[in-house]
């Protein structure tokens, strides 16, 4: 739970005798930016995911020294004092509730896939409702009390920065290699031995997957419904991908947004995790919202797949599996690619498969997975939207609480 604390603590704090002034000094002479954060990778052909930490910067290639000097102290010279450490998390806590707006999808989104799989879960804690709770628990204490805290952010330091445990991916001229090994090799040899522990840590297990609303200081709505379906080596998930581009470019924006006002209405396939979910953004419905997702299927399965619509579906799902990247972000995506099974191969048999999906997979996938799969809901909305929601549907949620 106080790994997402960890990834601000680590590049916003002070390291080998040097003060976060003196540090984010040299930050900014000396790189073009510094970031860390934890991530869970889904596989590309197996229900299971891996975790990681992963810290990125880049550099121009004359800073490179400095750059590599720079990292080695972060990751193996770190020093947290209670203030600097009060300050970020007091920063932390008030940047989450003073966008609580901007957050109600991405929490109302993995609040249901948490009720889904252990991947969805664990996604919910570094990134979702759960973590904004730990912030606000932490946000409580003194720096007085902050000594566990920071015990336990240091052994988190000592236990993913091993040299056994480092994985290290480089994008840069061939030229610059050399001195590229070099320097990492003195960065490595300042962690320590030890490797990670085999025995890996439990998997969170998935949510209550009863129906679930949240109540935020916000005007509006955001409603998720989410369905498990298949990973990205199965046959049909370009279909899915397709599917939910058509649903939200025909269906559901005439639905959710020309008809009932919310700000936006979408699906999405997440086909690396293998979900699908219908979603609305500054929805000033609920009950009415999930009526329309209650319908969706049965359109998707109903209604003549119209050829230009699929045309533009297609097109709309090769560019999202094959966007424009940075040098930097396609480097570190490729180290993942392999690490998770999405491989050159299954990319190319995907995006053929792609090219060739029909109206007729639209239909079958629709009827495979949504018409015939169980969904989740969950929505994070005003207090009065969610009363009235319950007034007006009783059995629409069982859980209601605030976010």
């Amino acid at each position: 739970d106080l790994l997402p604390l960890f990834s601000r603590v680590l590049t916003q704090s002070g390291a080998a005798g040097q003060d976060y002034v003196q540090i984010a000094r040299r930050v900014a002479a000396d790189t073009g930016g510094i970031g860390a954060a934890a991530q869970v990778q889904s596989l590309a052909a197996v229900e299971d995911f891996v975790q990681s930490f992963i810290v990125s910067g880049k550099a121009l290639d004359r800073k490179l020294v400095p750059f590599v000097e720079l990292l080695t102290d972060l990751i193996a010279r770190l020093e947290i004092d209670p203030p600097r450490l009060k300050e970020i998390i007091a920063e932390s806590a008030t940047r989450l509730e003073s966008s609580l707006a901007n957050l109600g999808l991405q929490f109302a989104i993995l609040l249901a896939q948490a009720k889904l799989t252990s991947e969805g879960a664990l996604n919910d804690r570094l990134q979702g409702i759960r973590m904004l709770h730990v912030m606000r628990d932490l946000a409580k204490l003194g720096e007085d009390e902050l000594g566990d805290v920071i015990a336990k952010l240091q052994t988190i330091r000592t236990t993913l920065f091993t040299q056994g445990a480092l994985r290290i991916v480089v994008t840069c001229e061939e030229s610059t290699v050399p001195q590229v090994r070099e320097l990492l090799t003195k960065l490595v040899s300042a962690l320590p031995e030890s490797d990670v522990d085999g025995n890996a840590a439990p998997k969170p297990q998935p949510l209550d997957p009863t129906p679930e609303a949240r109540t935020a200081p916000v005007p509006v709505a955001f409603n998720v419904r989410t369905f498990k379906t298949i990973r990205y080596t199965h046959p049909d998930a370009p279909a899915l991908l397709v599917l939910a581009n058509y649903l939200r470019d025909t269906f559901l924006h005439r639905e959710l947004r020309e008809k009932g006002g919310a700000y936006g209405g979408f699906a999405q396939a997440s086909t690396g995790a293998g979900f699908f979910y219908l979603g609305s953004y500054r929805d000033p419905n609920v009950v009415r919202t999930y009526e329309v997702y209650d319908r969706a299927a049965r359109w998707a399965i109903d209604s003549p797949i119209e050829p230009e619509a699929l045309k533009e579906a297609i097109l709309g799902a090769c560019g999202d599996v094959d966007p424009l990247e940075s040098p930097d972000i396609k480097g570190r995506r490729e180290a993942v690619n392999r690490l998770t099974g999405f491989t050159l191969q299954e990319r190319e048999r995907f995006k053929q498969r792609l090219l060739q999906v029909t109206a007729d997979d639209l239909t079958r996938v629709s009827s495979s997975y949504l018409a015939a799969g169980r969904g989740v809901q969950a929505t994070v909305a005003g207090a009065e939207l969610i009363a009235a929601a319950q007034k007006e549907h009783p059995g629409l949620f069982e859980v209601v609480a605030p976010v």
